[in-house]
Formats: C-alpha cells, structure tokens, sequence
C-alpha cells in the first residue's frame, strides 16, 4: 500500500471573490470575455469583467456583482441564518431589487452564481495546491486535505442545510463533471498506484466513490480531524483494488 504524506492546503479567504460572476449575469447587455463577444464587448483589461457594449468599459457592475457574492457569502456562514430570499440579499446588500434583477434574474440565478463561484474556488485552491506536490502520493494527500478544509471549513454545508433542495439539484448537475475533474486531478496518483501494485484500476469507479463519498460526509459529517479523514479515505480507496492473480 502506497505511503500518504500529509500536506498543507490552506483555505483562501472569505474576501476572494470571484467580482467577473462569469456565468451568473442576467442582463443582456452584460458581455465576459472569456466568451466569445464582439470586439466591442471586451473591457480594456481584456479579462472576464462585466462591460456594457457600445459603451465605455465601467468597472461598477463588477463592483456590484462582488457585493452581492460577498453578501450572500457573509448570510450563509451567519450562524442562525435560515433564508437566502432576494428581499433579505437586497437589503443586507444595500442595493435596490431592479439593481439586482439587472445582474441576476431570479434568485436560482444567484445561486447557481454562488455555488459555482465556490467550486471554482475549491478547484483554484487545488490547482495551487498540486502544483507543489510532485510525488503523486502526496497530491492524493493534498488533495484530501483541500476537500476536507472545504467540507469543515467552508460554507457548502451551511448552504445545503439553509437551501437543501437547490444544494440537492446542484449536486446531480455537476455529479458527473465532478468525476472528470477528479479524475484528471488524481491521474498521475493513479498510475502511481498501478506501478506499485501491478493491477489496473477502475480510474472512473474509484473517482466516483470519492465524490460520492465527499456527499456523504457534507450531509452527514464524521468525527474526528484530517488525520482521520485521510487515513479512513485511503482504507477504503484501497480495499476497491483488485487483487494482482
């Protein structure tokens, strides 16, 4: 059985927000570049920040999208917080309704923005994270100790337990494009565990028993530190392996 060495994954702070909110813009003057736009709909930076077209590039939609994230951010880790409604979002924000409904139609809509915002998060903080770690060992440690600072430590639990039935929908979207991009976090790991081994590895059966298992423990939590959590993971990785004939 492969050595897994703990490494360090610490969580980016509550203030890094996403300002472009890429997918979640309801107007229909709004444009990203990361998209494919007319000349006319890109800012000068040349990123993914909200622009008017035919107009000049003014950075205040940008700046109200990222109070929005904030706001919300800051509603569901409140403690006693059991209501994400627009009017509530609105008025913690200080923003009117029609400066809302300009940049998110409905409240699905800012959801949807949220919980994306957070999954590229998550995955940014990996990206960082694996970029250090060489010996595929200690990526699958990493990447243990990113998942479970973001399950302890993040605001994907409060969010569930605040809107269960969006949390729920989110997650059968995202299942399987989930799977893909643990896959190819953890290929090089994986490949490591067949050299060691000599067997060969169901790669998409393993990738969604992970995540299927990171689901269980955000609704029902275990005990215990990330200690624990890695070496309770690993056991249960490794007791899938086919046995070398």
């Amino acid at each position: 059985m492969p050595t897994i060495r703990q490494a360090d994954c610490q969580y980016p702070s509550r203030g890094d927000i996403d300002v472009a909110a890429r997918h979640s813009l309801g107007a229909s003057d709004i444009g990203c570049a990361s998209q494919p736009r007319a000349a006319s709909g890109l800012n000068p930076k040349g990123d993914c920040m909200p622009v008017i077209r035919g107009k000049r590039w003014d950075p205040r939609p940008a700046e109200t999208i990222q109070k929005i994230l904030e706001t919300i951010e800051q509603m569901v880790l409140r403690e006693g917080s059991t209501e994400l409604s627009v009017r509530a979002v609105c008025e913690e924000a200080d923003i009117a309704r029609g400066t809302f409904y300009r940049y998110f139609s409905s409240k699905e809509e800012l959801l949807e923005g949220f919980s994306r915002h957070m999954r590229e998060k998550f995955e940014r903080k990996v990206g960082e994270v694996l970029e250090s770690s060489v010996d595929p060992s200690e990526r699958f440690a990493a990447y243990l100790r990113c998942v479970w600072v973001y399950l302890n430590a993040d605001n994907a639990r409060r969010l569930f337990e605040i809107e269960p039935v969006f949390s729920v929908k989110d997650f059968r979207q995202n299942f399987e494009q989930s799977i893909k991009r643990t896959q190819h976090v953890l290929d090089s790991t994986f490949t490591d565990w067949e050299a060691a081994t000599g067997v060969t590895l169901d790669r998409d059966l393993l990738s969604e028993l992970l995540i299927r298992y990171m689901l269980s423990e955000l609704i029902v939590p275990s005990t215990g530190n990330y200690q624990d959590f890695l070496e309770r993971t690993t056991r249960m990785v490794t007791a899938l392996w086919p046995r070398p004939r």
